[in-house]
């Protein structure tokens, strides 16, 4: 998980070249990269898209939508055999459960999970968590959503704390982490996108979210 790509499902062309690039992990996603019009059609690419990937010999993961109208259509689209599943806006255990009952009524199956605190109201719940539930092999910050529900900037001092209580959480919980006190919208600015890598690191993270190849550089 040193590395997490994320791609629009829907679009053939960059899945390709992340199949074939230096992502540890290629993320097909159903959520922000893809419009509300698209998602449609982003769920109908899915398995092809992991094909592709698979083709490529990486491990793939699926991002779902958050909102409740997209989550049963996302579960319904999801192929078999996904390395990892990545849940937006994963604020509390019981939704956790929640979704991976879900998953084994409808597919049989519950994959490897990424549970990305992205609200305030979420980081919470995991100060008092005295476990998390088998399948989660990993917590994450989603910074850009967490900065807009705290009325900062991505890489502001409410960020970094909040980034270092979920690695003392996820150190209590024995679950790896991932992420860093920055912004992944910083692509076009390597340099700036290396010190908030770099930070996250230091601060126990194994690994992180890309949504640009320049980035999986800085990563990797």
């Amino acid at each position: 998980m040193r590395s997490i790509l994320f791609v629009p499902a829907g679009r053939g062309d960059l899945v390709g070249k992340a199949a074939s690039g230096e992502a540890a992990i290629v993320c097909l996603d159903l959520e922000d990269g893809v419009a509300p019009d698209a998602k449609a059609a982003a769920r109908g690419a899915l398995q092809s898209a992991v094909d592709r990937v698979r083709a490529g010999g990486k491990p793939v993961a699926v991002r779902l939508n958050s909102a409740l109208e997209h989550v049963s259509h996302d579960l319904a689209a999801l192929p078999e055999g996904l390395d990892l599943l990545v849940l937006p806006k994963a604020g509390s255990v019981a939704f956790i459960e929640d979704l991976s009952g879900a998953l084994e009524r409808v597919h049989g199956f519950v994959p490897a999970l990424v549970a990305l605190v992205e609200t305030a109201a979420g980081l919470t719940p995991m100060s008092r968590q005295q476990a998390l539930p088998a399948a989660v092999a990993a917590l994450a910050l989603g910074t850009e959503d967490l900065a807009a529900d705290l009325s900062v900037a991505p890489g502001s001092a409410a960020i970094e704390h909040s980034f270092h209580e979920l690695a003392r959480n996820a150190a209590r919980l024995r679950v790896p982490l991932l992420g860093y006190p920055g912004s992944i919208a910083n692509f076009s600015d390597p340099e700036l996108f290396e010190v908030a890598a770099r930070a996250g690191r230091e601060g126990g993270a194994i690994g992180g979210f890309a949504i640009h190849p320049k980035q999986v550089e800085v990563l990797n």
